[in-house]
């Protein structure tokens, strides 16, 4: 599941994803900590792509929501605000979180990093 909310900006990484070969519906998409969680509730991912900077919850409250509910679930952390996000992304990561990566992505290295994930 990709969660940012930047729709075009999850909308494309969702189309690239699927261009490579991965598994990445439209209703792996969520746009906002809430929705995130509620489909973490109703659908058991592999691996979520979490953006720090989301409404209502931030991305570390939405993160710790997941956990709480899937505890085995691989969770990239992204940001495009790393001097505003980081402190919140490097609590993430102290929690478990399996990576942090700045925006904008390298498609390529988040493909990497998926199929090692999948290994």
């Amino acid at each position: 599941m990709v969660v940012d909310d930047d729709e075009d900006s999850s909308v494309n990484m969702k189309d690239i994803l699927n261009d490579k070969g991965r598994r990445a519906r439209r209703a792996s998409v969520a746009y906002d900590g809430n929705t995130a969680i509620e489909k973490v509730c109703e659908e058991n991912f592999d691996v979520i792509i979490l953006d720090m900077k989301l409404p209502p919850l931030n991305g570390l409250e939405a993160y710790l929501s997941i956990r709480d509910i899937r505890p085995n679930v691989v969770v990239i952390i992204i940001t495009g605000y790393l001097q505003e996000m980081g402190n919140l992304a490097e609590q993430a990561l102290q929690k478990s979180a399996y990576v942090l990566l700045e925006k904008p992505i390298d498609m390529d290295y988040l493909i990497l990093l998926l199929k090692q994930i999948k290994q």
